[in-house]
């Protein structure tokens, strides 16, 4: 029996959709295991209706649509986990998917520096407060098991651009002596 991950990338090569895996199985296929349930994609706002068809073709049905945020449910009868879309334009989804890296069959993730990006931004959403802790252990386990220093200035970088100078400070509190 095949995963419901590789029935995603089935419907990305059949249809020609364009997605990358993002969130927990994403930091999980980056080295950084934990446990999740949803599926995390991020598609280009141009193939957002065909992704509606996609998923509705596995009996999905869209639960919440706040741009850029879409979230598909499944029937109560069927063991499917939801699937949620990050919409982007075109512009963000090529710099995403340029530095990709094998994800699951053909569902590739973004590099970890692209998956670091979408978590800081994520954890300094003021909606997201009930979430930002795990968005910020996801940070730390992607530094530990992709070896990056806390003082690469790539990482520092992408740091302060998604999440100013309130996430470098919470960057420093990690380990303030590794300068």
């Amino acid at each position: 029996m095949k995963s419901f991950l590789h029935t995603l990338a089935d419907l990305v090569t059949e249809r020609g959709l364009r997605a990358l895996l993002i969130g927990g199985h994403a930091v999980t296929a980056l080295g950084f295991p934990r446990s999740t349930f949803d599926v995390d994609l991020l598609i280009p706002v141009s193939e957002t209706e065909s992704w509606k068809a996609a998923l509705a073709s596995l009996r999905l049905r869209l639960s919440h649509d706040q741009r850029p945020f879409l979230q598909f449910d499944p029937p109560a009868d069927w063991p499917l986990p939801p699937v949620d879309l990050l919409v982007v334009d075109e512009e963000t989804w090529l710099h995403l998917a340029e530095g990709s890296q094998p994800g699951v069959g053909v569902l590739r993730t973004p590099s970890a520096m692209g998956i670091i990006a979408l978590k800081v931004h994520a954890a300094m959403q003021p909606n997201r407060a009930g979430e930002a802790e795990r968005d910020w252990r996801d940070i730390f386990g992607l530094i530990a098991a992709q070896e990056i220093p806390l003082s690469d200035p790539a990482l520092r970088e992408i740091v302060f651009s998604y999440g100013g100078a309130e996430a470098i400070q919470r960057l420093d509190q990690a380990a303030p002596t590794d300068r």
